[in-house]
Protein backbone atom coordinates (compact mmCIF):
# COMPACT_ATOMS: atom_id res chain seq x y z
CA UNK A 1 0.00 0.00 0.00
CA UNK A 2 2.72 2.56 0.74
CA UNK A 3 4.18 1.88 -2.71
CA UNK A 4 0.81 2.09 -4.22
CA UNK A 5 0.28 5.64 -3.04
CA UNK A 6 3.96 6.87 -3.54
CA UNK A 7 3.49 5.53 -7.31
CA UNK A 8 6.91 3.55 -6.89
CA UNK A 9 7.13 -0.33 -7.56
CA UNK A 10 6.82 -2.10 -4.03
CA UNK A 11 10.77 -3.58 -4.42
CA UNK A 12 11.99 -0.47 -4.93
CA UNK A 13 10.43 0.80 -1.63
CA UNK A 14 11.24 -1.56 -0.31
CA UNK A 15 14.78 -1.83 -0.26
CA UNK A 16 15.21 1.93 -0.42
CA UNK A 17 13.77 1.52 2.82
CA UNK A 18 16.37 -0.94 4.04
CA UNK A 19 18.94 1.18 2.49
CA UNK A 20 17.91 4.56 4.24
CA UNK A 21 16.71 2.84 7.81
CA UNK A 22 18.63 0.08 8.17
CA UNK A 23 16.24 -2.26 8.70
CA UNK A 24 13.09 -4.34 6.28
CA UNK A 25 9.68 -2.24 6.41
CA UNK A 26 8.21 -5.02 7.34
CA UNK A 27 10.42 -5.14 10.30
CA UNK A 28 9.44 -1.31 10.90
CA UNK A 29 5.99 -2.02 11.10
CA UNK A 30 6.43 -4.84 13.27
CA UNK A 31 8.10 -2.70 15.67
CA UNK A 32 5.37 -0.38 15.07
CA UNK A 33 2.76 -2.67 15.71
CA UNK A 34 4.54 -3.66 19.18
CA UNK A 35 5.28 -0.70 20.16
CA UNK A 36 1.32 0.49 19.71
CA UNK A 37 0.53 -2.46 21.67
CA UNK A 38 2.07 -1.97 24.67
CA UNK A 39 -0.05 1.30 25.13
CA UNK A 40 -3.10 -0.87 24.37
CA UNK A 41 -2.33 -3.57 26.79
CA UNK A 42 -1.95 -0.54 29.68
CA UNK A 43 -5.61 -0.18 29.16
CA UNK A 44 -6.99 -3.31 31.50
CA UNK A 45 -10.67 -3.11 29.93
CA UNK A 46 -9.20 -4.40 26.49
CA UNK A 47 -9.06 -7.81 25.67
CA UNK A 48 -5.52 -9.18 24.25
CA UNK A 49 -7.89 -10.28 21.17
CA UNK A 50 -8.57 -6.56 20.75
CA UNK A 51 -5.36 -5.19 21.01
CA UNK A 52 -3.82 -7.49 18.84
CA UNK A 53 -6.57 -6.37 16.23
CA UNK A 54 -6.49 -2.53 17.30
CA UNK A 55 -2.54 -3.23 16.51
CA UNK A 56 -2.86 -4.84 13.03
CA UNK A 57 -2.10 -8.14 13.59
CA UNK A 58 -4.36 -10.51 11.71
CA UNK A 59 -4.40 -13.32 14.35
CA UNK A 60 -4.01 -13.73 17.64
CA UNK A 61 -1.46 -16.15 17.71
CA UNK A 62 0.57 -14.36 15.82
CA UNK A 63 0.70 -11.26 18.10
CA UNK A 64 1.50 -13.64 20.74
CA UNK A 65 4.36 -15.51 19.28
CA UNK A 66 5.75 -12.01 18.11
CA UNK A 67 4.88 -10.46 21.87
CA UNK A 68 6.99 -13.25 23.29
CA UNK A 69 9.68 -13.05 20.54
CA UNK A 70 9.85 -9.12 20.77
CA UNK A 71 9.52 -8.55 24.96
CA UNK A 72 10.33 -12.38 26.48
CA UNK A 73 6.90 -12.83 27.99
CA UNK A 74 3.30 -13.08 26.98
CA UNK A 75 1.20 -9.51 26.29
CA UNK A 76 -1.24 -10.95 29.43
CA UNK A 77 2.33 -11.38 31.85
CA UNK A 78 3.31 -7.82 30.58
CA UNK A 79 -0.45 -6.68 31.73
CA UNK A 80 0.04 -8.13 35.02
CA UNK A 81 3.54 -6.57 35.24
CA UNK A 82 2.07 -3.09 34.73
CA UNK A 83 0.19 -3.69 38.29
CA UNK A 84 3.05 -4.14 40.40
Amino acid sequence: MVAEKVGANPSYVSRLFKEILGISFTSYLTNCRMEASLDLLAKKEIPIREVAEMSGFNTIQNYMRLFKKYYGMAPGQYRDSLQS
